[in-house]
């Protein structure tokens, strides 16, 4: 286990990992940091396609997490990928040639990563395909797709976090343009397949409790919480920024 986080005034965990490396952990609430606090479970999510997700940077969450926590798992999202780049303009085979390859280097680059553990380490690697066959996934899922139905504040939740990402994104003048809608769609359909794990990871993969553990907070989170009916009492969320000396963007 790592050393005891030393917590500031600002409510942000600075804890020494097993390379002495400092690493910044911010919790979303207090509630957050009560199950943070427990290290029962992290969960770790890795978006294909994100340059933040380095082997380097992934080698440094795992050995972090794995030295706090009591199991770690990392789940990387290859659902939906084919859509994304079909509504971006690409043919549909070569979408989802371009969404197999994306989804391979993303699962190699994390194996990688694992790879320089300990082989004591409780670490498991899913993609979200994988998680999407488990019985706590489905029955989420489906109460969140008609919760979403009947609940026009929480379809309007999910639409504005898909809207934001569309205006990030550096081709969103064209899709405005061109294919907005379609593009729209494929990014909710990715959203609702990750949101089970948002929401709900201890039911979804039948944990006490657990930290979704990413590098920033993903806006649908404020909108979530306030909602409060669709969070799991035992799910936290954390933001772990791994310091610039060290980090690695690629």
């Amino acid at each position: 286990m790592s050393e005891p986080d030393r917590t500031d005034a600002a409510g942000t965990a600075r804890a020494t990992g097993p390379e002495q490396t400092e690493v910044e952990v911010e919790a979303f609430s207090p509630a957050c940091r009560q199950v943070l606090e427990r290290s029962e479970h992290a969960l770790i999510g890795v978006s294909t396609g994100n340059s933040y997700f380095t082997q380097h940077n992934l080698a440094m969450l795992l050995k972090w997490a794995t030295g706090r926590f009591d199991l770690v798992d990392v789940v990387f999202a290859d659902l939906h990928l084919a859509d994304i780049y079909a509504a971006d303009g690409y043919t549909s085979q070569h979408a989802a040639s371009r969404a197999t390859k994306t989804a391979r280097d993303t699962r190699r680059r994390i194996r990688r990563a694992v790879e320089q553990l300990p082989s004591t380490a409780a670490v498991r690697v899913r993609s979200l395909s994988d998680c999407a066959t488990l019985p706590g996934y489905r029955e989420v899922h489906a109460r969140l797709e008609s919760a979403r139905g009947r609940d026009r504040e929480l379809a309007q939740i999910c639409d504005d976090h898909v809207a934001r990402w569309l205006d990030s994104d550096s081709q969103t003048a064209a899709a405005r343009s061109d294919g907005y809608d379609a593009r729209h769609r494929a990014g909710l359909a990715y959203l609702m397949a990750e949101l089970p794990l948002l929401a709900a990871t201890p039911e979804v993969l039948d944990t006490p409790s657990s930290v979704c553990c990413y590098h920033t907070f993903m806006p649908i989170l404020h909108g979530l919480r306030r909602l409060g009916g669709y969070w799991h009492p035992e799910q936290a969320h954390a933001a772990v920024h791994l310091p610039p000396r060290a980090a690695e963007a690629a």
